[in-house]
């Protein structure tokens, strides 16, 4: 499986879970996941958005 199928995969999978939880009135459960979302998509960007682990590595060490 690619990885674009594998993220929107991934994708689609939270995006069900935040429907299911604020369906069946979880609407604080649902937005805090969002929010730790949000802050992972943050710090993912921040890091440049590395590709993998073997990426993150080779990268610490250039630095």
């Amino acid at each position: 499986m690619s990885r674009e199928v594998w993220s929107a995969a991934q994708a689609l999978a939270v995006a069900f879970t935040l429907v299911a939880n604020l369906s069946r009135g979880f609407p604080l459960v649902s937005l805090a996941a969002l929010a730790v979302a949000g802050l992972l998509y943050r710090a993912w960007t921040k890091a440049g958005r590395p590709r993998g682990i073997r990426n993150v590595a080779a990268e610490a060490e250039i630095e």
